[in-house]
């Protein structure tokens, strides 16, 4: 092994980027998903590198999200994507990387970063100066196998984040046109997009198809609702049912409990396990809020679509 260089990417390193990141995420990560996540957004990701002569033998990118908080329009940049080369693990290069990254994001407009480490990685998150904010655990709902299968009204392309209710005092991520669009329309995975409408009521739901140990699941991303009428959101949720009814066994999601958005889906979601989980991981990076808001579970509402290899 050489001298490591640790630097921002560029893009005459991008193959050796696919190459590592297809090596490591085999079967998941290629040319094509690599050009989804970081050469399609407006706002570009920040990305780091380990080069051991012209051969990338570390990788780190941030993925930039847009969220609101009072009147604030924040930037949230996730970790995501990690990779390593076997012959370069055990060695600090990856700690050095986080570090690198916090000496170049002062001419950057990011007010934190956030991300949801394994375990393999958490440590390091957490001596570079990441906080847990919550260890996210799934809830589950069953769905039944035998009832009237409904047929999926295809939704609208690009839903107006103005229609669905927010809490101005949570750090909630912005859905809007673009977002969807490149979270859930351009995406090499497929998701289905699920609409519900009751007179002026209505919600949107994000969901992929998965299999847990063989058996066919939903993972509920994300709930759009411009109503916490709680029966209309049963009926939507009934709607949602009878639409997989026969495809899959349950479907599986988490939320901010302490949220109006979490206390409506808590009455839905009865069933908790602990098996699946996430932990949220922040570190801020503007003074735009406070630490202690940012730190503070209460403050946030977040679901699985901001993780963003499901």
């Amino acid at each position: 092994m050489g001298e490591i260089v640790i630097q921002e990417y560029e893009s005459k390193y991008r193959a050796s980027c696919i190459e590592l990141l297809g090596a490591t995420f085999r079967g998941t990560s290629n040319e094509q998903t690599f050009q989804y996540r970081f050469e399609e957004r407006s706002t570009p990701p920040l990305i780091v590198i380990a080069l051991d002569g012209e051969e990338v033998v570390s990788f780190n990118s941030w993925i930039p999200w847009k969220f609101r908080y009072e009147q604030e329009e924040l930037t949230g940049f996730q970790s995501g994507e990690s990779a390593t080369g076997m012959n370069h693990r055990r060695k600090g290069i990856f700690g050095k990387i986080l570090r690198y990254a916090d000496q170049i994001v002062e001419d950057k407009d990011i007010d934190f970063f956030f991300g949801f480490p394994g375990p393999m990685s958490y440590s390091i998150f957490f001596k570079s100066g990441y906080r847990p904010i919550t260890t996210s655990y799934f809830s589950l709902k069953l769905i039944p196998p035998f009832r009237k299968r409904e047929k999926n009204s295809p939704a609208a392309a690009g839903p107006c984040s103005s229609e669905y209710l927010y809490q101005s005092d949570k750090i909630t991520p912005v859905f809007d046109q673009g977002y969807f669009s490149w979270r859930y329309l351009k995406n090499p995975k497929e998701y289905d997009i699920v609409e519900y409408r009751e007179n002026s009521s209505k919600a949107v739901f994000v969901l992929r198809k998965m299999k847990w140990k063989n058996i066919p699941e939903l993972v509920l991303l994300d709930c759009q609702l411009n109503s916490y009428n709680q029966e209309f959101i049963r009926k939507a949720f009934s709607y949602l049912m009878s639409i997989y009814a026969g495809k899959a066994f349950f479907m599986r999601t988490y939320f901010n409990e302490n949220s109006d958005r979490g206390r409506a889906l808590k009455k839905i979601f009865k069933i908790t396990v602990k098996k699946g989980y996430d932990v949220f991981v922040v570190k801020p990076i503007s003074d735009k809020v406070d630490e202690n808001i940012i730190y503070n579970l209460n403050n946030w509402d977040v679901m699985p679509h901001c993780v963003d290899d499901i």
